[in-house]
């Protein structure tokens, strides 16, 4: 794994992408993930989650509603999954530093291939220094409870052209 600072990054996607936001998007997710299924957000869908949160144009796509099928949501968005495929593949070393971060300092835990809540995580009202930070939590949150739902995981990747 790369160093932060070794790689050529734009000062703008470092300071987004810092390892405390992914490991705070992360936490939403596996929390509200946990809180529908009872089960921990399986590993691979970090870069999911943490892409769709990150990204505008997804978020703006989103129904914010989990009676939304995950189907539906792409076939009302063809174009989401040529947008999502480079901006998956392209966070997952920010996810991996992120991850790192959140696991040294139990903001979250791995169990069998699961992300699960630490014991210090951000409290549970969302807030945030901008509205858009609120945006990305909120969208964190809704990933995690829609994907607790959606069922297989390899569908999920399948569907969004990505390999788990």
């Amino acid at each position: 794994m790369t160093r932060r600072g070794s790689r050529h990054e734009a000062p703008e996607v470092s300071s987004l992408l810092n390892p405390a936001l992914i490991a705070l998007v992360l936490h939403r997710g596996s929390t509200t993930h946990r809180d529908e299924n009872g089960a921990g957000l399986p590993f691979v869908y970090a870069p999911i989650v943490s892409a769709v949160s990150l990204y505008p144009a997804a978020r703006a796509t989103l129904t914010m509603s989990v009676a939304t099928q995950f189907t539906t949501w792409i076939d009302r968005n063809p174009d989401i999954q040529l947008l999502l495929q480079p901006r998956i593949a392209g966070v997952v070393p920010f996810v991996r530093e992120g991850l790192l971060f959140a696991l040294t300092t139990d903001v979250l835990r791995l169990d069998s291939g699961a992300l699960i809540p630490g014991a210090h995580g951000p409290t549970k009202t969302i807030r945030g220094a901008s509205s858009d930070m609120e945006a990305v939590q909120r969208t964190a949150a809704y990933m995690g409870r829609w994907l607790a739902r959606t069922g297989n995981v390899s569908t999920v990747c399948a569907m969004l052209g990505v390999t788990p």
